[in-house]
């Protein structure tokens, strides 16, 4: 493994010359081999490249307890920092961003208040049909109900893809065959 040597200040997660995910988790990237940071024949965004990792066949990245939720905040940085920046260049006095804001309100006085105003949220330790996409569903099937409980909480801990992939289909699909069919929605934000 490559451990990083100890330094006086400490690697910024802002610029894209350090190969801070191999040292934050070197168990992870055997010999920084692939690490964002390495040349590459494609250029690759750190998005897909997370994206990729989180995807990876043996979610060795999904599973690991901490790298999902430091490679998030990577890229929230990141794309936070990009939007800033090209904000604070596209603007350049009170009046210009003043005009922004207008426009953004008016598109929401153009669409009206919503009449219909929904917060959804996941009964993921107790949905079957997500549940049988976890591992130890078997066992889970059988299971008491507290030892449910305890088998759905850490099947959902480990496996944030599969949950969130599930939860987005089932709003999807909501969304598409209830709210658009029975409500007859015709614009949404989200």
């Amino acid at each position: 493994l490559t451990i990083g040597s100890f330094r006086q200040t400490p690697i910024s997660d802002f610029n894209n010359r350090e190969p801070i995910f191999s040292l934050a988790f070197p168990t992870l990237f055997l010999n920084s081999l692939a690490e964002f940071v390495k040349p590459r024949q494609r250029e690759v965004n750190l998005l897909s490249y997370v994206h990729h990792l989180l995807c990876y066949k043996d979610r060795r990245f999904t599973a690991h307890p901490q790298f999902r939720f430091t490679a998030y905040n990577v890229v929230v940085q990141q794309i936070t920092l990009l939007k800033a920046g090209f904000f604070v260049q596209q603007t350049r006095d009170r009046a210009e961003i003043t005009v922004i804001f207008t426009y953004n309100i008016f598109q929401v006085q153009q669409l009206k208040c919503p009449a219909l105003f929904v917060t959804f949220s996941a009964a993921d330790y107790h949905w079957y049909d997500l549940m049988r996409l976890l591992p130890r569903f078997e066992e889970w099937k059988i299971a008491s109900p507290s030892l449910r409980l305890h088998m759905a909480r850490d099947a959902v801990r480990d496996n944030p893809d599969i949950v969130a992939y599930f939860f987005n289909k089932r709003w999807e699909l909501f969304r598409k065959h209830y709210l658009d069919k029975v409500f007859k929605v015709k614009d949404h934000w989200m």
